[in-house]
């Protein structure tokens, strides 16, 4: 999702960057699919006049940023950021870049692994999506 606003941003001049962030952002907040692809039609509209590549983007791509919306409501919100994919990443490139030179691809992918293996455990620990609570949650809702 950050990147499509990044390339939606570099698309459009700096006085068109507040209006473009609030119509992502009614996109993307929107409380249905339905609300959000309203607002998504509504924001290509609105775009065409003031930044027509951003809306070009927005009308070719923006079908792609909805697909959140196939998930659970309490699961959008972290699924839809890479925030803990980049967190990784960050950290993998951390402990490669203290050894510098691997003497071959097999200790290097064996130190990733390894980190990657101590992660799996960490979050093995925590609670990141609740299945159980929506899955109550639907079954309350169905019997109502």
């Amino acid at each position: 999702m950050r990147y499509f606003v990044r390339n939606a941003l570099s698309l459009c001049g700096v006085a068109q960057r507040p209006l473009v962030l609030s119509l992502l952002r009614s996109v993307t907040e929107a409380p249905t699919r339905e609300a959000s692809r309203t607002a998504l039609a509504l924001a290509v509209a609105e775009l065409e006049k003031k930044a027509p590549k951003t809306a070009r983007l927005l009308e070719e791509h923006g079908e792609e940023i909805l697909g959140v919306y196939a998930l659970p409501e309490p699961h959008r919100k972290r699924m839809r950021t890479t925030n803990m994919l980049e967190r990784q990443n960050q950290e993998l490139k951390r402990r490669t870049r203290v050894v510098r030179i691997f003497p071959n691809e097999q200790s290097c992918l064996r130190l990733v692994s390894t980190l990657l293996i101590e992660t799996s455990q960490e979050w093995m620990g925590r609670l990141y999506l609740r299945m159980e609570e929506d899955t109550a949650t639907e079954t309350h809702a169905q019997a109502a």
